[in-house]
């Protein structure tokens, strides 16, 4: 602009066309009349110059739209997977509980009678012989062996340990087939 150059004497300004800076000038010198509003000093681009917007083409709408709908059918393409992960993970834990639940009552049984058959439901807890309105989810039977240790070839230490089998059944909902998880576990004589 003009202000290290300007010339206060002559008004003149080299950068700007005389003229020009004499009106600028005098726009900003003159104060509005009472009552009148000030001028606006903006400068109106809109009709000064032609102004061209510009959007999209057709063109990058569509690959964008591809890219899009490319990126969306891979995720709802893993969401099968991750249901199909969760759901097992949910079993195995459910089976966890199960066998955990089984250890522990076993630990605290008879020695001599450890052989017998459970019900479930699907969160895991055990369902009393006498509840016939509850579906069993988990059929359970424990069943009792002579453990046998690598290099222990005539030794039977059945007095003190036994080797606790347990099964576990799952009843499916609707449909699919039964699974069934074999658990073998080494409990030692409490003296019960």
């Amino acid at each position: 602009m003009c202000f290290n150059n300007y010339n206060p004497l002559t008004q003149e300004c080299p950068l700007l066309d005389n003229s020009a800076f004499h009106v600028f000038s005098k726009m900003i010198s003159s104060s509005p009349e009472q009552g009148e509003q000030p001028k606006d000093l903006t400068p109106n681009f809109l009709s000064d110059r032609l102004v061209k917007i510009q959007g999209f083409s057709l063109i990058e709408v569509v690959i964008a739209l591809g890219i899009v709908s490319f990126a969306v059918s891979a995720i709802l393409g893993l969401i099968p997977t991750g249901l199909n992960t969760l759901k097992d993970s949910n079993a195995e834990t459910v089976r966890a509980q199960i066998v955990r639940s089984i250890a522990g009552s076993a630990l605290t049984a008879n020695f001599s009678s450890l052989n017998g058959t459970a019900s479930f439901d699907s969160d895991g807890q055990p369902i009393p012989s006498s509840d016939t309105t509850t579906y069993p989810r988990y059929t359970v039977s424990a069943t009792t062996n002579a453990p046998s240790f690598p290099g222990s070839a005539g030794d039977t230490f059945t007095d003190s340990l036994t080797a606790l089998k347990i099964q576990i059944v799952l009843k499916p909902a609707s449909g699919a087939s039964a699974g069934t998880n074999t658990y073998t576990l080494h409990i030692a004589n409490s003296g019960k």
